[in-house]
């Protein structure tokens, strides 16, 4: 991986961690809001319960602000600490860690993680359903194709060589610029005749398309005295 490449990574992953804080901080400002709102009407017990709970999960005391509800706790008590006796629980040791430290916020991005995770994973299934659609489809469509070029073969079967470069070139006229075979009906009989599409549209003077591969002389060479022995035994 270059400097360059590296760099934009570190930025890339800056900016994915940036957006995950800003969602985990306003997913934890919408849960506090909606404590308040679903427990107006809880009883002091259920709410001390409630801490007594968290606790048992932290392991320890929790601060006020490392319990979603905390504040609106402390407001019903007047403060965190008389809450805290009144639950029987010892004072919280220390300071209140730093947000992104504390386990509510590593339990909400851990939430957020899996879910964005299963996101991408459906999101890979939906690409790979979609690629396996398009494969299908166009397996169906070359098959489709085939089948009509043996058809359109077998009409044509009699046609001379120059009877069917003057086909090609009258479809390139239509089209305006070089066709590549599938765009031809009959392409495939066509090659099977001559060998290559390359050489059909060699001897129809016609560009070959970009990335087409030019005939080897010797090949070309071959094919014309092909026509000049069959020529010659007319």
């Amino acid at each position: 991986m270059t400097a360059e490449k590296r760099m934009s990574y570190r930025k890339k992953t800056e900016l994915e961690r940036e957006l995950l804080h800003k969602t985990v901080v306003q997913n934890l400002i919408y849960k506090n809001k909606k404590f308040i709102q679903e427990h107006k009407s809880s009883t002091d017990e259920e709410l001390l319960e409630y801490i007594r709970r968290f606790s048992e999960e932290l392991k320890r005391t929790p601060h006020q602000d490392e319990i979603v509800g905390g504040n609106y706790i402390a407001s019903r008590f007047g403060t965190w600490e008389h809450a805290l006796g009144e639950a029987t629980l010892s004072l919280p040791e220390g300071k209140c860690p730093p947000l992104r430290k504390q386990w509510i916020y590593r339990k909400e991005v851990k939430v957020l993680e899996k879910e964005q995770k299963k996101l991408r994973d459906e999101k890979k299934k939906q690409q790979r359903e979609e690629l396996e659609q398009t494969k299908k489809e166009k397996a169906e469509e070359n098959l489709n194709k085939i089948q009509k070029d043996r058809e359109w073969g077998k009409l044509h079967e009699k046609d001379t060589d120059e009877e069917l470069i003057t086909y090609v070139k009258c479809i390139a006229e239509r089209l305006g610029y070089t066709p590549v075979s599938k765009e031809v009906p009959g392409a495939a009989y066509i090659i099977e005749r001559f060998g290559s599409w390359a050489l059909v549209l060699t001897v129809a003077g016609l560009p070959l398309p970009k990335g087409m591969k030019e005939v080897n002389p010797k090949t070309l060479k071959e094919y014309r005295e092909r026509i000049c022995i069959k020529e010659n035994n007319l």
